[in-house]
């Protein structure tokens, strides 16, 4: 297992214990399946023809969504609180301490490690992680979401990996002008920041702009593993879209630049990172 994709997740645990059972395999470790899913108000099963229709109340855009998918590499729940502080996280913190853990696994017949789950956001149907989690009974209060390709772990880390992270398609509706648009997101050169000094070329890596926190958790109810539950990741697309002006676009077509040299381009990767409003988690009875 990639180390990148391996934080330690508490002393009795040097390794993820990543089985498909769910229950306890002793010292308070319990291992769960997680499921990821799009908004309770979308409708449709994963992976078929169906649409969102919303309205953003920042924007005043009713957005007609007909794709939106997300590739979800790792999860992690932290026993750490939120905090305000600006100090830049290292990409892998092994002394975080983490409460339950969603990451790669092996799997296909040439032993390909493959990680999280490619999430159809406009489906509620709950999607299978390729692999199931390991917790320990404590209450998490913050959580991080790895976004990676899906194809290698070492993604995380790759600056070369162009592979698709997020793809939305529809149209955009306001003061009676519609806007058909696509949009790819990826995380490689394009969204490299610059280093502010130069004598710390690796201040910024790559892998930061791959990792969605902090995300804080609810106290009550608590998000945290137990016997026989499972993990639900809930990916809200309508936030993809807070700061998204469809009129500063080129075109028809318009296409949401995959680049944050872009206005609308970076607006809409940042919505996708949000921490607020597009990821929740919640452990519920299968």
């Amino acid at each position: 297992m990639n180390k990148h994709m391996n934080r330690g997740l508490f002393p009795l645990l040097l390794a993820p214990l990543l089985t498909a059972c769910v229950g306890t395999t002793g010292s308070g470790i319990v291992d769960f399946d997680a499921y990821a899913s799009g908004p309770a108000s979308a409708s449709g099963a994963p992976g078929s023809a169906h649409s969102f229709v919303f309205e953003s109340p920042y924007t005043g855009y009713t957005i007609t969504l007909t794709t939106a998918t997300l590739q979800i590499g790792a999860v992690y729940l932290d026993s750490a609180p939120c905090s305000g502080s600006s100090a830049v996280l290292p990409c892998v913190n092994q002394n975080a301490a983490t409460v339950a853990q969603v990451n790669g696994g092996v799997s296909g017949a040439y032993g390909v490690q493959t990680s999280g789950v490619l999430l159809d956001a406009l489906s509620p149907d709950p999607q299978p992680f390729v692999t199931g989690g390991s917790g320990i009974l404590q209450q998490a209060q913050s959580a991080e979401v790895w976004l990676s390709s899906g194809a290698e772990v070492m993604a995380i880390d790759d600056l070369s990996d162009a592979s698709p992270i997020a793809q939305v398609a529809g149209t955009a509706e306001k003061d009676g002008q519609a806007y058909p648009f696509t949009g790819t997101v990826t995380i490689g050169q394009n969204r490299l920041l610059p280093a502010a000094n130069p004598a710390l070329p690796g201040a910024n890596p790559i892998c930061d702009q791959r990792i969605v926190r902090p995300i804080c958790l609810p106290k009550s109810p608590p998000v945290e593993p137990e016997p026989g539950v499972s993990l639900h990741v809930q990916v809200d697309p309508r936030g993809w879209f807070n700061n998204v002006d469809f009129s500063r676009l080129a075109g028809p077509p318009y296409q949401i630049p995959d680049d944050n040299n872009d206005v609308t381009g970076q607006n809409f990767f940042q919505g996708i990172e949000s921490s607020s409003g597009v990821y929740t988690f919640r452990f519920e009875t299968p």
